[in-house]
Formats: C-alpha cells, sequence, structure tokens
C-alpha cells in the first residue's frame, strides 16, 4: 500500500512545494512565545523537514528502479 502511495511524485512534489513556502515566510511572521521557545527547535524542524524531502525524493526514485549511483549523483547537486 505504501509502495503504490509513494510510487507518484505528487507526495515527493507536494512537500517539496510546502518547504519553500516555509523557507519564503519572513522570521518576523514565527511566533515567538510558547512552543517556539524550546531550545534547539530549529534544528529538529530542520532534520524533520529536510530528512523527509530526502526521504521521499530517494524512496520515489528507488520504486522507479534508478541506480544507487544515480540516485547519490541527484541528492549530491
Amino acid at each position: 500500500m505504501i509502495n503504490r502511495l509513494l510510487s507518484k511524485a505528487f507526495y515527493a512534489i507536494a512537500w517539496t512545494v510546502l518547504i519553500q513556502l516555509l523557507l519564503c515566510l519572513p522570521g518576523s511572521s514565527i511566533p515567538s512565545g510558547g512552543f517556539f521557545n524550546i531550545l534547539h527547535l530549529d534544528k529538529i524542524e530542520h532534520i524533520l523537514l529536510f530528512g523527509t524531502f530526502t526521504g521521499l525524493w530517494g524512496y520515489y526514485y528507488f520504486l522507479k528502479g534508478k541506480p544507487a549511483g544515480k540516485l547519490k549523483t541527484i541528492f549530491l547537486m
């Protein structure tokens, strides 16, 4: 079931668009109190955002049967 869902580029593209939208937000529009006061929260957010980004695109290309060497080239660009 998951293979069928993630075999389409839609989820990877949607996640990429979400990241781009979040990166374009000015820092002043992000709240600074409450939950956002957690120490190193920005690092956790970056790991989750870009880890999911890499995982979705990597899994998509893996299901398409791309060779591992080509995947490394794609992600190192």
